[in-house]
């Protein structure tokens, strides 16, 4: 059995621009269904540790969807 579909993490810098891109991949049904979540990352960028707030969408879909996602602008 082949599984088609699963969960993308996916982080943006805004609540809008998570929002935004949230009703995009839903509108387009390129998305199942979106949640949005505000977080904290640390990561280390350019030899530097960061702590930044962002927001996570868990991002329901199937995969052969996700080269269309190349093409959307939201």
């Amino acid at each position: 059995m082949t599984v088609n579909f699963g969960v993308v993490l996916v982080t943006a810098a805004s609540e809008a621009e998570a929002e935004n891109l949230a009703k995009s991949l839903v509108e387009h049904k390129l998305a199942a269904c979106v949640s949005l979540s505000p977080i904290r990352s640390i990561y280390t960028w350019q030899g530097e540790i960061h702590s930044e707030s962002e927001w996570q969408l868990v991002i329901k879909t199937q995969y052969g969807l996700l080269k269309a996602w190349e093409a959307l602008r939201y």
